[in-house]
């Protein structure tokens, strides 16, 4: 008898002769064998069916990942649901009686999806490295069952362990859920929605990692193929966008603001996260996670099945393309590397290149001429290291010559391409017939800006990002005519222009977005702007859509339009309705709360509102005399009423002879005098403006507009200087001749000196700002230069 003990790994098959008498032997044949079934004495010894028997075999060899990934998933799952008790859908604290269900909370899901990737991924490398082993591969390759019936089985359990391991963990948090808040309204939809994903989402990733076991021949390199085939998308998206953000001028992809708090637009990543096999369902999971019912929304959102059936679809589409590349894989290629240079050379391009990318994004930092060259270092370095160690190859020195040309070419190509404009992209710009609105960023005074702005103050100096949104066409027209300046620029060096103080480029956050008609969106980011563009931004305070906002603001007013809780806290809006009201002299010599009536406080309002209505945007920001006083609205009175600087949660009106409506409400209130300055200034010190001078080179954004301020101390300029010694004016004559000149607003376009008044009998320094236009010969004599 030629029976063995061990039948998953023989082969039972008819003799060569064609002998099919009746209780004639079988006999194993490699030389053109037909399958036939086992005989019966076989089968009942076994009590299996050959595929059956395998499938016994496979799911015992492998239980014990079922296991681990069940411990995994009852963690993410159903603990983080109901296990914790400060956050347990079983506290009523927590769930306000508002929660209707949760399945697991948002902030687990980037966890759960990872998880569900190496737990697929782990599945799949454990069920198809039989063909990494020589032995195992001959083994098994010899069985009585085709190459089809092997796949399909250790695909069939893989699923098996899968499902379980995804969905007993689902089932447990569902229960809980029943448990703790009852059935409602999109529960068990929700349910089959999450499992669905998670389930679809780890076999994506199981299939994956099947391809890459039948593309490699090592264990290693199986490892590494099926890495690059979950996470090549990413990478790409990821490295190129890095290389976008460097060389491409208006790029707003990834783009964040030099706070960090905000992104202009979503990155590369992010945009084709429904197409990546690792991170379609990183959004979904998190937006349906749970629901928690609100005012305004009672029942749960509907769900969408659109991008599930999709990669349903591309999963049946992977998995005949593994089925295909097993069937054409040679079972000599085990325990064999280097046998697919085709793939080997992609996965070293892909390496080289992310590793490129990220030298681009540090180095650039410094000098960008400097990037392409470590960028080019970098490449080769990368490919050298690949090829030495983790991928050595057995083609000639001309193919590596070859692949890293390549590599090089492909990578140059990418850079001309987008230091040249990215084929249009830097120099696009739309119709104003095609443009619905446009949201443009706004350089002007936060002290008249209607909604919330966000930024930071340091008691000198400020920088708030806001954008207000033009739908008027010749509104667009002037959007479109400042977008056209900063498309011809291009990406200007940040530096100060000797020649002329104007076209000194200083770090900014520049961001225009246009609706258009069509509902498409074309946004653009630009982290730089020279003088000359922020002055000819002001203009648009001429525009309808600031002047009503500045109306809208002063009134306490919102962006819809309502006063009290519509408006956000940040604003200046909120701190005309709310704050509590200060009037200085221009000197803040003598700082006086004010306490008016609802009645009379909205009086003020409108004799301001009046005269900044009136106002250019010429008289706003290079004013030709000097303000009378100040008024301040503060939300915090007791700090800001020692310093008058501005910061997010006050407003300051510059009270100047223009401004006759609030004059004469002063005037008829017994307010006027103390616009009246009636103390002494003692000293007089200059500093020249230069924003990359001192230890403090500007390399944040800093507002142009400078708006006075008082400390108690000499040194607290805008910018502070390393070096030299400031000399003091203190001549009375000169003093006087220079008081009129100095200014509390003003935007610093063309040069001109920070200076630190020292009034008389005080310990309090005032910082005002001279224009080099109405500078004196003998001030720049002063300076330490």
């Amino acid at each position: 008898m030629i029976w063995k003990t061990s039948f998953n790994l023989v082969t039972w098959r008819k003799s060569l002769t064609g002998n099919s008498t009746p209780g004639a032997p079988y006999i194993y044949s490699f030389e053109n064998p037909k399958e036939v079934e086992p005989p019966s004495e076989l089968r009942t010894c076994f009590k299996f069916h050959p595929v059956w028997h395998d499938v016994m075999q496979v799911f015992l060899q492998n239980y014990g990942l079922l296991i681990a990934g069940l411990l995994v998933f009852c963690v993410l799952i159903p603990v983080s649901t109901a296990g914790f008790p400060g956050s347990s859908i079983f506290n009523v604290v927590h769930t306000h009686q508002q929660m209707k269900f949760r399945f697991f909370p948002g902030d687990f899901a980037p966890a759960l999806n990872a998880a569900t990737v190496l737990y697929g991924g782990g599945l799949g490398l454990a069920l198809y490295r039989f063909m990494l082993d020589k032995k195992q591969a001959t083994a098994f390759f010899s069985l009585g069952m085709t190459r089809g019936k092997l796949f399909f089985v250790r695909y069939g359990v893989g699923m098996f362990l899968l499902l379980a391991g995804l969905v007993i963990p689902m089932v447990i948090s569902l229960c809980l859920n029943v448990a703790a808040l009852g059935i409602s309204p999109g529960l068990f939809g929700y349910f089959f929605y999450l499992s669905a994903g998670l389930f679809l989402l780890g076999l994506v990733a199981f299939t994956l990692c099947i391809i890459g076991c039948c593309l490699a021949g090592t264990l290693f390199e199986a490892t590494v193929f099926s890495s690059i085939l979950l996470l090549a998308p990413a990478l790409l998206c990821y490295s190129v966008n890095i290389f976008m953000k460097q060389l491409l001028w208006g790029n707003a992809f990834g783009a964040v603001t030099y706070s960090g708090t905000r992104e202009v637009y979503p990155d590369l990543v992010s945009l084709f996260a429904p197409a990546n096999p690792v991170l379609f369902f990183w959004q979904p999971s998190q937006t349906h996670a749970m629901f928690y019912r609100s005012l305004t929304q009672a029942q749960p959102s509907g769900l969408s099945w659109c991008l599930p059936l999709i990669w349903a679809a591309a999963a049946g589409l992977l998995l005949l393309g593994a089925w295909w590349v097993l069937k054409r894989r040679k079972a000599e290629q085990a325990d064999i590397s280097g046998l697919n240079p085709v793939f080997q050379t992609l996965t070293i391009f892909l390496c080289c290149f992310t590793c490129s990318a990220l030298t681009l994004r540090f180095v650039a930092v410094f000098s960008l001429h400097l990037a392409y060259g470590a960028v080019a270092v970098v490449l080769i370095a990368c490919y050298v290291l690949l090829r030495l160690t983790l991928f050595p190859s057995r083609q000639g020195w001309q193919a590596h010559i070859l692949c890293l040309s390549g590599q090089l070419l492909v990578t140059g190509a990418l850079i001309v391409i987008l230091v040249t404009g990215g084929l249009g992209y830097s120099r696009r710009i739309p119709d104003v017939t095609e443009v619905r609105s446009v949201s443009f960023s706004y350089a002007g005074s936060p002290n008249y800006f209607n909604g919330a702005v966000t930024g930071s103050s340091s008691g000198k100096g400020y920088y708030v990002m806001s954008l207000y949104t033009y739908d008027e066409p010749q509104d667009i027209q002037a959007v479109l005519a400042l977008h056209e300046n900063f498309t011809k620029s291009g990406q200007q060096v940040l530096e100060v222009d000797p020649a002329r103080f104007a076209g000194t480029v200083l770090p900014y956050d520049i961001q225009v977005a246009y609706e258009l008609q069509d509902g498409r969106r074309l946004v653009r980011y630009y982290d730089r702007a020279s003088l000359d563009q922020l002055t000819a931004m002001l203009a648009l305070d001429d525009t309808k859509q600031v002047r009503d906002g500045a109306t809208a603001s002063i009134m306490g007013r919102g962006e819809d339009g309502q006063p009290g809780a519509s408006l956000a806290q940040i604003s200046a809006a909120s701190a005309y309705l709310n704050g509590q009201i200060f009037l200085s002299d221009s000197w803040y010599s003598a700082p006086y709360s004010v306490t008016l009536s609802p009645g009379k406080r909205q009086e003020l309002l409108a004799a301001i509102a009046a005269d900044v209505a009136g106002q250019t945007w010429q008289q706003r920001y290079f004013p030709e005399e000097a303000p009378l006083g100040v008024l301040m609205f503060s939300q915090d009175g007791e700090n800001d009423s020692r310093s008058f600087a501005y910061n997010l949660e006050n407003t300051l009106v510059y009270v100047t002879a223009s401004f006759t409506h609030t004059l004469a409400f002063l005037e008829e209130n017994g307010l006027r005098e103390l616009l009246d300055f009636q103390g002494d200034i003692e000293s007089i010190t200059f500093q020249k403006y230069n924003p990359y001078d001192g230890i403090n080179k500007r390399k944040i954004p800093l507002s142009s507009y400078f708006m006075a301020y008082r400390t108690g101390s000499p040194d607290s300029y805008l910018v502070e200087e390393d070096f030299g010694k400031k000399r003091p004016i203190t001549d009375p004559d000169k003093i006087k001749e220079l008081m009129p000149l100095l200014q509390s607003n003003y935007f610093m376009n063309d040069g001109g000196y920070l200076t630190a008044v020292k009034l008389a009998g005080k310990d309090v320094y005032v910082y005002k700002y001279l224009p080099a236009v109405l500078a004196p010969p003998y001030v720049g004599g002063k300076q330490m230069d």
